[in-house]
């Protein structure tokens, strides 16, 4: 798998970061799929520069993976999504330059306006799942599958992670999805928690509703902090078309 380098990341306080967020897909016909807003930053080891031969293998610089900064560090490298926008709507952040190691400042960063096209870039990428999603499910339950009250049950669920990139104008990149992330809390702290517990937690609940129509799925993603994404225009306009979607993984 190969995508564009984004050399030119949003950084905070100088450290590239990444999100790890939460897509509950629930159906593909007809489509029905909800983002967490309860997502993590995570966060490189080392203060970034924008890639060059002395620093191409610099990778606690330019990787956010969890599993090699927290190796190098010892402590997590995740905060919560809220955390972060809040301290770069505070003019906590920087922005590389493209060249050497100049920053700008983010005082005007746009939080909201990034936040509609994080959506709308795991909205499109939802969206691509239908077609396989739906032939998976054929498969198990087919049109003469019989079984009682099957039409109005969830007959599947499934919890997405999410990783998307901003860039120093705000927009988002998406990374991967991964159709098996982990849930585990070992070693967790409480924003990890958190993110995870109010995903886990929503999709049982939306998995025993009957549909988007059902009367309790507001107050689920009330409870949970969710978006629900059929629910946004499509295909979208060609102003808001996200600048890139790679291939899941």
């Amino acid at each position: 798998l190969g995508r564009v380098y984004i050399d030119q990341p949003l950084l905070l306080n100088g450290y590239k970061f990444d999100l790890r967020l939460y897509a509950i897909f629930l159906s593909a016909q007809p489509f029905e799929a909800y983002l967490c807003i309860h997502g993590l930053a995570r966060f490189a080891t080392r203060p970034y520069a924008p890639p060059a031969s002395s620093n191409a293998l610099d990778l606690l610089s330019h990787l956010t993976n969890s599993t090699l900064n927290v190796a190098e560090t010892g402590i997590s490298n995740k905060r919560s999504w809220a955390a972060v926008r809040s301290a770069l709507a505070s003019a906590g952040g920087t922005v590389g330059s493209g060249s050497g190691s100049g920053a700008g400042d983010v005082s005007s960063l746009d939080a909201q306006g990034s936040w509609v096209a994080i959506r709308r870039v795991v909205n499109v990428a939802m969206r691509a799942l239908c077609p396989l999603a739906s032939e998976l499910h054929d498969q198990v339950f087919p049109p003469n599958f019989n079984l009682p009250n099957l039409s109005s049950a969830r007959t599947s669920f499934q919890i997405i992670g999410v990783d998307v990139l901003l860039d120093a104008e705000g927009e988002a990149w998406l990374l991967e999805l991964n159709h098996s992330p982990s849930m585990s809390l070992e070693g967790a702290d409480a924003d990890e928690r958190s993110a995870k517990l109010h995903a886990v937690s929503a999709a049982l609940e939306l998995a025993r509703t009957s549909g988007a129509a059902d009367s309790r799925v507001p107050a689920i993603c009330t409870a949970h902090a969710l978006e629900p994404l059929h629910t946004l225009a499509w295909p979208p306009s060609a102003a808001a078309q996200p600048t890139a979607v790679s291939a899941a993984e």
